[in-house]
């Protein structure tokens, strides 16, 4: 494979990470720029996040729109609703949330 499209290849496969997990794409910015020893890169790295975020946002919308076709929308309010309320008590109640999560 071709190295310059393997590394944005790698990048897009990143933003779209960054489209599930917005806190991860200035990280992987930052240790490119880390990698290469050059503040240029951080700011090359961050089109083809920011692209795949916009893909991953479209791809939620677009699932959205397809279960308004299926299901009522009071349907679908409960479910998302439900889902993210379950994720952020998991995400509190996680070992190593509160007790014991100090950097090491």
């Amino acid at each position: 494979m071709n190295d310059g499209l393997g590394a944005w290849s790698t990048l897009f496969l990143l933003g779209a990470y960054h489209g599930i997990n917005p806190g991860m794409g200035w990280l992987f910015a930052v240790a490119r720029g880390m990698q290469e020893h050059r503040a240029r890169a951080v700011a090359w790295s961050l089109p083809p996040i920011a692209l795949g975020h916009a893909l991953a946002i479209g791809a939620v919308v677009l699932i959205a729109q397809l279960a308004q076709v299926a299901l009522p929308m009071q349907y679908i309010r409960i479910g998302v609703a439900v889902t993210l309320v379950g994720l952020g008590v998991y995400k509190l109640t996680a070992a190593g949330t509160f007790a014991g999560a100090a950097c090491k």
